[in-house]
């Protein structure tokens, strides 16, 4: 069954929340999430509408199929506890890495 776009709009809209509610709970992991959105966030984002730094959508889906797999176009849904093990290796990185 597809989804409508106001319905993957309603969901990347909940994804996102559930996402920051649970940083959020992890101060820990603040830097890391700012750091992370920056990094991914194209060059010069602040000077085009949204004004906001969101990835570039073949970004985005080549990390979700290196992550999920996929069996067609749609890449494999996100799971927001994903995310935050994802942002706990990322802050960890370093750590290992020396």
């Amino acid at each position: 069954m597809a989804i409508g776009t106001a319905d993957k709009e309603e969901s990347r809209a909940s994804l996102m929340l559930k996402i920051a509610w649970n940083v959020s709970f992890r101060p820990w992991l603040w830097a890391t999430a700012v750091r992370t959105v920056l990094r991914a966030a194209p060059t010069g984002w602040y000077r085009t509408w949204p004004f906001l730094p969101v990835p570039d959508p073949d970004y985005l889906k080549f990390r979700l199929l290196t992550m999920y797999g996929s069996e067609g176009d749609e890449p494999a849904e996100i799971n927001h506890k994903d995310v935050i093990l994802w942002l706990e290796w990322c802050r960890q990185w370093p750590a290992i890495a020396s």
